[in-house]
């Protein structure tokens, strides 16, 4: 009996394993086409050839593109993590609190600065 229960158990333990490493790569394949898409629709309105973060930069930096797009694009310099993308996420970080109709999340911001290999200065005000 306890051998068939340790054999169950050992199945379902490599069941989860499998199941949770699927799970892992499924999620990396969605942000990396995410990546890939936001590079792209950059790419489309402001061309830089072969530098994905100059095209980004551009995108976050025009008044043509919606505040939702232009916070995708600031998500997407963070998942690149670039250090060049740095002095354009820092152009436009405030630190104030977050209105996504009005401004540019500071808290994406925040994120890609840090992900770039910047320090936000100030930091972002937060309400308890």
């Amino acid at each position: 009996m306890k051998k068939r229960a340790l054999q169950v158990l050992m199945v379902l333990g490599l069941a989860g394993v499998l199941f949770g490493g699927g799970a892992v790569g499924a999620v990396a394949w969605v942000v990396h086409e995410s990546v890939q898409e936001n590079c792209d629709m950059a790419q489309q309105a402001h061309p830089h050839p072969g530098d994905d973060a100059a095209a980004l930069t551009d995108f976050i930096h025009s008044s043509t593109h919606s505040f939702q797009e232009r916070n995708h694009a600031i998500w997407t310099l963070g998942r690149l993590s670039d250090p060049k993308a740095l002095p354009a996420l820092e152009a436009v970080y405030t630190g104030d609190l977050c209105n996504h109709n009005t401004t540019l999340c500071q808290y994406e911001l925040e994120k890609a600065i840090k992900r770039c290999g910047g320090i936000p200065n100030p930091p972002r005000e937060i309400r308890h």
